[in-house]
Parts: structure tokens; C-alpha cells; sequence
């Protein structure tokens, strides 16, 4: 009654859900003879049943059920409350102890070191408990087995999977509504049928997995995700802080992917390498590209007045400093590259290599403003070719039309959010796309400015928006790019 949109919010639905599962269950798993010798018989079903009732909410939600997670959540029920009991005794027994020795004693040595060695193995002992259960939830192997659909094996595991829940749930609800059971229900028995399914639908429903192109919805910011049909994945920029998070991982789960092989950062702004720096510090990147930079300060993080990048309305925009980033890198084990214009990238095994036309050292020398900085590249997929520009402005556009001819290009991420300062007539003209795709939010510039809708107008340049059509996808589909997006 205080707070009724509070209905709408996903937590809110999942616990309700929950809830609602264990008022309706559990009067009923207590009546039955089996889980009353065993409590935790009893919490191990009631878990899979509130599982297998929330299963419809969460696929809708989030497009992925981690099986792992609903198989072991029961069985870490009472692990789990152990460990927080113990905590909590643990840290009562300090305090006593503590106002014991203040109140009675002024010196107690041989007690202290007993005290001292009994917290550091209660402390060492759950950690390593802590760190073992975390592997179970994260359920890598269930992950790793949707990177590839396509695998006979993940179509057996997840199938046998479902034959041994059906079983044994149809088991558990004849005894628990009926008493007596009625028939009998065998996995032996069952097994070389199913398993013969399984192949047949293997070859008949086998899902066909090809390049997806996804450009996220961050709000003021960049992002891109390139998913090839082996899942290996390329994200381009990650928008800032926090969007590796609430979108990023989202979207990664969503298509199967547990490990983004290279992240490029166009360059140091926080609407660029913020999302990415989450994944970081999560440890799911294993390369991380971006501009080198001639200039560097000695603060890890410097702000620009004329930036328009900011995303909470004032003039200046946080940007990381290189050493910062590569220190970063070094401590979480994740390889890195600078590059610069004219170097060869090769990003195996999606791309055998890419020139990187910008930036170009002579303008970025000595010059703080990290827009002369951005990266821009082109990708050719499957005939199709893409133009990442990232923040480039008019001064390095006009040096990269000096150094370059283009073949023509499908699709450009259009440069700074839509800025009035990039894009210009003449590098239109040299481009010549047909869709320009312009990542922007909710901002006090005005991006994307009305002189640059007009001249893509102006050049029959189709446009996609992610403040209006949220995210933007491509698919390869019988050797045909289509494409889609979140609001239409």
C-alpha cells in the first residue's frame, strides 16, 4: 500500500512467486512420512519445487535457467545457514571476549593467541567453503555447454536432465497426493527411448547458429556486441559504469556467452570503457584493445571541459588514464594491446586482421581531449561492412579521408551520439552507408543534433536509434542480413 508499483519491479514477482510456492508445498510436504524423518529431504524438494514454479518467470525475464543453480539450491540450504550461524557465533564469541579481557584482565597473551588462531581457521574455513559453493551457483559448466547449441552433447545432458527431473518429480507427487504409488517409474526403463528422442529431434530440430550483431541500449553511451557462429564474441565499447552489469551480462547470458575473447575500447571516456571495466574486474574478458596515447597524465582519472559525452548533465566527463587501465589489466590476468592508426589487429579466430585507421599520432600528440583519440575500423562480415567510429571528430575525419579510400560501407555506428561536430557532409559522402545506427540517451546536448539527422536525411542514410528503438539487431540468416529491433 506504501509503495504499489512495487507489483511491476522483477524482485518483487520472484519473491511472491516463491512465497506463494511455499505457502501452497509446504503444509503438504510435511504430511508425508518421508520428509518428515529428513528436514533436509524436505528442503531440497521444497527448493526444486519453488524452482520448477518461478521456471516459467524466469525464462520470460531473463532468457536463461541455470540448472545448476535450481539443482544444488536445496543441497546448499543447510551448508549455507551453517556458515551464517557460525559467522554470527563467531562474531558474538569476539565481543565477549573482548569485554571480558577489558573488564576483568588487563593482559591475557596465551588466550589471545588461541582466540587469534581459532578466528583465522573459522575465517580461512569459510572463505574456502564460500569460494567452492560460489562455483557451484555460477554453474560454468551449464554455460559452457549453451555456448554451443549445435553439440550433441548439450542436447543429451540438458534431455537425461529433464528425464531424471520428470521421473523423479512424478514420483515424489503421486506418493505425496496419492500415499500409495500406483505405477512404477524407472529411469532404466526409460532411458533408451528418450535417448533415441534426443537424436531425433538432435537432426531434425538442430538450431542453426550464425553472426549476430547487437548493439545495446546503455543509455549515453557506446556498445556493441559481434557474436560469431562458434559463439566467440567481440564487444566495442561498454558504455559507462554500471552497464556491465545491468546490460552487458544480461546480454551475454542471454545469447550463451561466458567469456568475451576481445573488448575494444574506442577510447578513455566513461561512456565507452565503463561497462567494460566491470566485465574486467569480473575476469570475463580475455583481451582488452585501445588507442594508444602519446599524451598521458599523471592522475588516474582527469576531466575535459569540452567533452559532450557526460551522462549527468555537466561539462566534464571522468576518463581513465592509460597506465591506470593497463595496471588494471595486470591484476585481474587479462591481456592488453595499444594500437594506433595503421596497425594490424588480428583477432582469432573472428577476424584474421583489422587496420586500424584512427587515430593518427600527429593529432592526438600533446592533446588532452580523448575524442582525437577514438578508434575507428572497419569490419566485414559476411559481406557485410561496418564502420565503428567511436567519438571521432571532424578534424580526424578529414586526416582519415587524406590517408584513405573507402569501399562502400552497409552500416555506420555514427560518431559522438549524433554531435553536430562529427559526421560530416564530406565524409558522408565518402562512406556512402546505408544505415547509420546512432547510440545515444537521455542527455542535456541535444545528441543527436538536428544538423546531423538532416544531413544523413539528406543522403537517403536510414537511421536507427537506440533512445527509440532500444537495441538494434543484425542476424545472418541463409546468407541474409536481417534486422530487428527491441521496441519494434
Amino acid at each position: 500500500m506504501i509503495n504499489p508499483w512495487l507489483i511491476f519491479q522483477v524482485d518483487f514477482q520472484l519473491s511472491f512467486l516463491s512465497s506463494l510456492a511455499i505457502y501452497y508445498f509446504l503444509p503438504h510436504l510435511r504430511k508425508n512420512r518421508t520428509m518428515q524423518k529428513s528436514k533436509f529431504l524436505l528442503s531440497m524438494a521444497l527448493s526444486l519445487l519453488i524452482q520448477m514454479i518461478i521456471l516459467p518467470f524466469i525464462m520470460k525475464n531473463f532468457g536463461v535457467w541455470q540448472i545448476g543453480v535450481v539443482l544444488l539450491g536445496g543441497f546448499l540450504n543447510f551448508p549455507l545457514t551453517f556458515i551464517y550461524l557460525t559467522g554470527i557465533f563467531s562474531f558474538y564469541l569476539f565481543l565477549i571476549f573482548e569485554l571480558i579481557k577489558n573488564i576483568l584482565f588487563s593482559d591475557i597473551t596465551l588466550l589471545e593467541i588461541i582466540i587469534e588462531k581459532l578466528f583465522g581457521f573459522l575465517n580461512w574455513l569459510l572463505n574456502n567453503a564460500l569460494k567452492i559453493f560460489s562455483r557451484i551457483a555460477r554453474a560454468d559448466f551449464w554455460f559452457k555447454l549453451q555456448n554451443n547449441q549445435n553439440s550433441l552433447l548439450t542436447w543429451l545432458v540438458f534431455g537425461l536432465l529433464i528425464l531424471g527431473i520428470s521421473l523423479i518429480s512424478t514420483k515424489f507427487l503421486s506418493n505425496l497426493l496419492i500415499e500409495k504409488q500406483r505405477f512404477s517409474l524407472t529411469f532404466k526403463t526409460y532411458l533408451p527411448g528418450f535417448a533415441l528422442m534426443i537424436f531425433l529431434l538432435f537432426y531434425i530440430f538442430r538450431p542453426e547458429l550464425n553472426w549476430q550483431i547487437c548493439f545495446l541500449d546503455v543509455g549515453q553511451g557506446d556498445c556493441c556486441l559481434l557474436i560469431s557462429p562458434e559463439r566467440d564474441c567481440i564487444l566495442i565499447d561498454g558504455g559507462i559504469p554500471g552497464q556491465g552489469y545491468r546490460t552487458i551480462l544480461p546480454a551475454l547470458n542471454y545469447f550463451g556467452i561466458t567469456k568475451i575473447n576481445y573488448a575494444i575500447i574506442s577510447h578513455l571516456d566513461s561512456d565507452h570503457y565503463g561497462g567494460i571495466i566491470d566485465l574486467l574486474e569480473l575476469r570475463r574478458i580475455e583481451q582488452i584493445i585501445f588507442p594508444d596515447s602519446d599524451h598521458d597524465t599523471d592522475n588516474n582519472v582527469i576531466y575535459t571541459e569540452n567533452n559532450h559525452n557526460t551522462y549527468f548533465g555537466s561539462n566534464i566527463t571522468a576518463t581513465i588514464n592509460r597506465q591506470s587501465l593497463c595496471d588494471m589489466c595486470n591484476i585481474n590476468g587479462v591481456k592488453y594491446q595499444t594500437v594506433k592508426q595503421s596497425d594490424i589487429v588480428i583477432l582469432e579466430p573472428l577476424f584474421d586482421k583489422i587496420e586500424i585507421l584512427t587515430p593518427a599520432p600527429q593529432l592526438t600528440r600533446n592533446v588532452q581531449d580523448r575524442n582525437y583519440h577514438s578508434l575507428c575500423f572497419v569490419l566485414e562480415i559476411a559481406g557485410l561492412n561496418l564502420m565503428f567510429t567511436g567519438d571521432l571528430n571532424n578534424v580526424s575525419e578529414q586526416n582519415l579521408l587524406s590517408e584513405y579510400q573507402f569501399a562502400k560501407i552497409d552500416i555506420l555506428k555514427v560518431a559522438h551520439h549524433g554531435s553536430k561536430y562529427s559526421t560530416s557532409d564530406r565524409f558522408l559522402r565518402a562512406v556512402d552507408p546505408e544505415l547509420a545506427i546512432i547510440s545515444v540517451g537521455i542527455n542535456y546536448y541535444g545528441h543527436p543534433s538536428p544538423e546531423l539527422l538532416e544531413r544523413l536525411t539528406q543522403h537517403n542514410i536510414k537511421i536507427k536509434r537506440t533512445d527509440l528503438n532500444g537495441a538494434i539487431m543484425l542476424k545472418l540468416i541463409n546468407n541474409q542480413w536481417h534486422i530487428a529491433t527491441y521496441v519494434e
